[in-house]
């Protein structure tokens, strides 16, 4: 990982350069929400860093959230997405959320009874600016995030609302111009995830009733730390399971990388950096014995992974790793309704009056669009959502990581300590779920 002093330091600079205008979003939203949303006591500097930390695990806990709830243990099929898209964009919707809507996407987002909207508020602006900071002042790697809330230009947005997120929200014509405005919507999508993800939003999932889009689009293109060469990229066996096998093409290089055994998680873990350490590949490998995956992801929760990475450490090791590619489409309703957001898609129930005071603003259908390849170079991954243990479990031969039978890997940003990207490999068949 990257040395503690080196992200201590960048994020010292983007909290200094930010202070400025936290006061003014402190201002304005205590005059936009109610008081039971809005911190009694000014910000400081050091308050607001302490709950930024409170903040990251939040995220890290629903990221796992999502994980469970969208694998599918009886399909067992490659599973491919971005929890931080999808927090993001349902952090900016509990912003305008109120009563039991607020409420359900509270639990969901694992957000305490004692998070004030303003605390919230300083803690997305921090980290999006520190996002954006970061990829202007970085060749290593290409990370984008970002987000926008399309209202219909019909819609009575709260001025308060629209001077806290003048950089995010935007008005559309979507009662005169829906197809235009859904165009417009796919467009930015593509654009921030440099032409990954195209048609994010299908024909006919707009129409002329449609009075808000909230969306984030999220990419990463890095390449590996220390590359695997493709001369050494040989034809091997992939076992899907105990009875399935499959030709794919497999990754190898030896070198030092930190690793260790999860006997919690009844697991191998691994780290494979990308050129700056400020992000990292992570790979769970369990056992090949019948069911070992769903034993590993069953365990799976911030505190079993938090000790697993705690106790990696550097050696020397020959790492076999799959050259795949990834693309899936999701309807996340489902998914956040099994989380606890059940209103918020519901016309009478939900309740979105810190956006607006017209009545009856909802979510019509939540799309998730993802996509990743893992080649010898590197790792290119983007996404999009919008808002319409026992010792017999640990691998015999520590000197070798063989990634030839299925296992859980993820996208981490080192320095804000969450998860970007997250899926199951089970397969080198490359088959799109949506």
């Amino acid at each position: 990982m990257m040395a503690a002093s080196k992200l201590s330091s960048m994020m010292a600079y983007f909290t200094l350069v930010l202070s400025v205008s936290l006061i003014s979003v402190t201002l304005v939203s205590g005059q936009c929400f109610k008081e039971d949303q809005v911190s009694e006591q000014p910000a400081s500097e050091k308050a607001t860093s302490e709950y930024q930390a409170v903040f990251y695990e939040q995220q890290l806990e629903f990221s796992l959230d999502m994980f469970h709830k969208l694998y599918n243990k009886e399909n067992r099929t490659n599973l491919f997405f971005s929890p931080y898209s999808i927090h993001q964009a349902l952090i900016m919707t509990y912003f305008g959320a109120g009563g039991e809507t607020r409420k359900q996407l509270q639990t969901a987002l694992h957000l305490k009874e004692t998070d004030t909207k303003d605390e919230l508020i300083r803690a997305f602006k921090m980290e999006n600016f520190y996002q954006e900071t970061r990829s202007e002042n970085t060749t290593q790697y290409d990370l984008k995030v970002a987000n926008r809330i399309f209202f219909s230009n019909e819609e009575p947005v709260r001025p308060c609302v629209q001077e806290i997120f003048s950089k995010e929200i935007e008005l559309l014509n979507i009662v005169n111009e829906t197809e235009t405005s859904r165009e417009h919507i796919n467009s930015w999508v593509e654009e921030n995830t440099r032409g990954k993800i195209k048609d994010l939003i299908g024909s006919g999932h707009m129409d002329k009733e449609t009075r808000v889009a909230i969306a984030n689009a999220a990419y990463f293109k890095g390449s590996w730390e220390q590359q695997f060469k493709k001369s050494n990229t040989k034809l091997a066996l992939f076992y899907v399971s105990q009875k399935e096998v499959t030709p794919t093409m497999m990754m190898y290089q030896k070198g030092s990388f930190r690793h260790g055994v999860s006997e919690e998680l009844k697991a191998y873990i691994i780290e494979l950096p990308y050129e700056g350490e400020a992000i990292s590949m992570f790979i769970l490998l369990p056992p090949f014995t019948p069911n070992a995956l769903q034993d590993t992801i069953s365990r799976l929760n911030a505190s079993t992974l938090r000790e697993a990475m705690d106790g990696m450490y550097p050696d020397s090791i020959e790492i076999f790793l799959p050259r795949f590619k990834i693309e899936q489409t999701f309807d996340l309703s489902q998914a956040l309704r099994a989380v606890g957001v059940v209103d918020l898609f519901d016309e009478v129930a939900a309740n979105l009056t810190d956006f607006s005071e017209k009545p009856g603003l909802a979510i019509g259908s939540a799309r998730h669009k993802s996509y990743l390849e893992v080649s010898e170079q590197g790792s290119t991954a983007a996404a999009a959502t919008a808002l319409i243990g026992t010792r017999s479990g640990r691998p015999l031969d520590q000197t070798r990581f063989v990634c030839n039978h299925p296992f859980v890997f993820f996208i981490y940003d080192n320095a804000l300590k969450n998860i970007l990207f997250m899926g199951a490999f089970h397969t080198p068949k490359s088959v799109e779920k949506s």
